[in-house]
């Protein structure tokens, strides 16, 4: 049989965001059987100007084959965007999802499939058939396998995340790494992303269900206090307004700190004035890497963002982070960003290790994230629980109407 290929092309101009695509779309070329290619080109911000693929400047190849190989005029292809001299391209038009389905893509016969956009784990899961290692695992534990199984950093890399960490951090008994982005969410909707929450916290692996009886409805409500369990991944965190998010999240480094006698800390952000608060708080505990920041009081776009002389030693800044944070003891970060679901997925964590918090109006906080899909209500809005009470009416109206059409 002809050999297949599956061409995983960047969807962002996010690191760690283009790296989960990768590692969920290496779980579709085991589930198919094709030879997974990554090729991350012209629409990634951390591509050398004479290097042609990004994602080779930091990690090793996932295969032996490049995108050159799938350059070919005799090859079929699916999406049928694409042809043989196109792949290095981007598709203006794939935010409309057009034949972008998980379905079509596992079932395509064509010699190369390309994915430009994202495909959630969880979308993946009911495909995973028994003979593959990751059947049954959880979201969390299929992450976790696939990152250690395929990515690899390039030597040089890995030689300077090891040097900063021997040098900084390496004699601490215990190092607390803290990820602080200065462009956080404070998230209004009441399903706050419910996919990511209740992957960390409460998975459901379809392969476990059981097939003759009809699974219960999960009506999972987070809520926050003191007695809060250790054990607990996830901290939703109330807020009355901007600014609340700093002083929250100081108080549970604090009870990081007291339960646990941390020696060290290690702050991952992207503002300079986040850095001076924290400077201010634990003075000679304190680490971090020496890079350009965002300004105090700048509104402008993050720093990420700008052009770099040199785009690779970019990139390395946000992997020397990342790698340095798992290699401490323990880690809080914030669960919507993509920099803190990596840390969460390249290391196996304790539970009693790593907190990831979400930041949300007070009033929302304690809704239940499995059930509620839709509505989008602001704060402001006293009787917020009432219109989604109705549109949750209006939708079970629509589904009953459809039945009898």
């Amino acid at each position: 049989m002809p050999q297949k290929f599956l061409l995983i092309k960047a969807i962002s101009h996010n690191l760690w965001k283009n790296l989960h695509h990768v590692m969920e779309l290496l779980l579709v070329a085991e589930i198919t059987g094709r030879k997974p290619i990554v090729y991350w080109g012209c629409s990634c911000l951390y591509q050398d100007v004479l290097y042609n693929n990004a994602f080779d400047l930091y990690f090793e190849p996932i295969s032996d084959c490049d995108i050159y190989d799938v350059i070919n005029k005799k090859f079929t292809f699916y999406p049928p965007i694409w042809t043989y001299d196109n792949l290095t391209s981007d598709d203006p038009n794939k935010s409309n999802l057009c034949y972008r389905n998980i379905g079509d893509f596992i079932g395509s016969q064509a010699d190369v499939v390309i994915s430009d956009v994202s495909i959630y784990i969880t979308r993946i899961i009911p495909f995973i058939t028994k003979d593959n290692p990751t059947y049954a695992m959880t979201p969390l534990q299929i992450y976790r396998y696939l990152f250690d199984k395929y990515l690899k950093l390039k030597p040089d890399i890995k030689k300077e995340i090891e040097q900063y960490y021997d040098t900084n951090l390496g004699s601490a008994n215990h190092v607390l790494a803290i990820h602080m982005p200065g462009d956080f969410t404070l998230d209004i909707y009441p399903q706050i992303k419910r996919y990511n929450i209740n992957m960390i916290y409460h998975p459901v692996n379809p392969n476990t269900r059981s097939k003759s009886k009809k699974p219960k409805k999960r009506y999972d409500h987070f809520k926050v206090d003191d007695t809060i369990y250790q054990h607990e991944i996830v901290r939703l965190l109330k807020v009355t307004q901007h600014g609340d998010p700093y002083k929250i999240l100081n108080k549970e480094v604090q009870i990081t700190l007291k339960n646990f006698h941390i020696d060290k800390i290690f702050l991952i952000t992207d503002r300079e004035d986040i850095l001076e608060e924290f400077s201010s708080e634990f003075g000679s505990m304190l680490f971090y890497s020496n890079y350009k920041r965002t300004p105090i009081n700048d509104s402008r776009e993050p720093v990420y963002i700008e052009n770099h002389l040199n785009n690779r030693s970019k990139g390395i800044e946000i992997l020397r982070d990342t790698y340095i944070a798992t290699m401490c003891d323990f880690f809080i970060g914030y669960g919507f960003s993509n920099l803190s679901y990596g840390v969460t997925h390249l290391k196996d964590w304790p539970e009693t290790n790593i907190k990831l918090t979400y930041w949300m109006f007070e009033k929302l906080y304690n809704f239940s994230y499995e059930r509620i899909k839709t509505g989008r209500y602001s704060p402001e809005e006293a009787d917020g629980k009432y219109r989604l009470m109705t549109k949750m009416t209006k939708n079970s109206i629509k589904k009953v109407q459809r039945v009898f059409k």
